[in-house]
């Protein structure tokens, strides 16, 4: 990834480790969302629901505090369309399954983006273009855009897509364009970076916060289990930055997924992964606070993370995948404040 010319020292270093070790009884039994670990980790993570026979994508936060949850059939030929499923956080319970019947079935949901009362559901999807929807499922649009790197809704209810980077690597904010779903067959216009923010917050590998501040990953060096976010100022791209890190273990090749900006305070939140070896770590959750310098909480799993999205100050929500039984998990996680 290019990410600039860094030609100093990284600036404060907050690396985040993880012990390896592989549990009797089955692997998982202790790690910090599970029965057993749960009482070890102070309660800090919590397990909302689980979707059994639905291949999971990118979920969001509903007017009414509910989950929207994106979903596809699983497998590699699915034989029925993607729907969302509206979920209670605080009891798991699905109150609403709505089917997408204009979407094949292997369409597979990779962004969603909500309007402000949620009336319009925007969804990029593997090898199908963007689509928006209306909340009980009708296609309201089709636009001419292949999976763009990100999605938001702006406060005057225009879809907002981005389709490339810059040569930094980081969300290009030139390259954005704006669609008026009022008028969902008009061309789009362009924006310009300060209509942006809302659009950059969150994204893979790669964020643009509210205030200014991007994180973008950093690859790992050869065989270290070290990699992490650099993070720094806009406008500042080929300053060093700072770096905040994580290890997963020896001789893992690193990906990261989400890259999810807190829009209530200076909290930064990363998934990171490793390809999965029974009993080890294979994926952790790291969360920072950026204007200290200071990793608030650090979630190992054998499993993998994967959307995630800010429910309030200090709570998290996230969707983890099971390898075992191929199965994915809703949870809620508590992110302590700075000391």
């Amino acid at each position: 990834m290019a990410w600039g010319k860094v030609t100093g020292a990284l600036g404060v270093v907050a690396v985040a480790a993880i012990g390896v070790t592989i549990y009797a009884w089955g692997a998982g039994w202790f790690w910090p969302c599970e029965t057993l670990g749960r009482p070890f980790s102070a309660g800090a993570c919590e397990k909302i629901t689980t979707i059994t026979d639905r291949s999971v994508g990118p979920f969001a936060l509903l007017p009414s505090g509910n989950l929207l949850v994106a979903t596809s059939g699983q497998g590699t030929e699915p034989t029925d369309p993607p729907s969302l499923l509206e979920i209670a956080p605080a009891t798991g319970e699905t109150l609403d399954t709505t089917v997408l019947t204009s979407l094949p079935p292997d369409a597979r949901p990779v962004i969603m983006a909500l309007n402000a009362d949620a009336s319009q559901i925007a969804l990029s999807n593997s090898y199908e273009r963007a689509v928006v929807f209306s909340r009980d499922g009708t296609t309201l649009a089709t636009l001419d855009r292949w999976l763009p790197a990100y999605l938001a809704f702006d406060d005057k209810g225009y879809l907002l897509l981005d389709m490339g980077r810059n040569p930094d690597g980081l969300p290009s904010q030139d390259s954005a364009e704006a669609w008026d779903m009022a008028n969902p067959g008009t061309q789009p216009v362009a924006i310009t970076p300060a209509d942006t923010t809302k659009l950059f917050r969150q994204g893979i590998n790669a964020a643009i916060s509210a205030d200014g501040t991007f994180a973008q990953l950093i690859d790992h060096v050869s065989d270290s289990p070290i990699t992490g976010l650099r993070v720094g100022k806009l406008g500042m791209e080929n300053a060093p930055g700072t770096f905040f890190g994580v290890s997963l273990r020896a001789g893992c090749s690193h990906a990261t997924g989400e890259v999810a900006f807190s829009p209530f305070g200076y909290q930064l939140a990363a998934e990171f992964s490793c390809p999965e070896r029974w009993g080890q770590v294979s994926s952790a959750l790291v969360v920072w606070d950026y204007e200290k310098n200071v990793t608030l909480l650090t979630v190992p799993t054998i499993d993998y993370f994967d959307d995630l999205v800010w429910q309030d100050t200090n709570t998290l929500l996230a969707s983890r995948y099971n390898f075992g039984p191929k199965t994915t998990d809703l949870l809620r996680i508590a992110v302590p404040n700075a000391k």
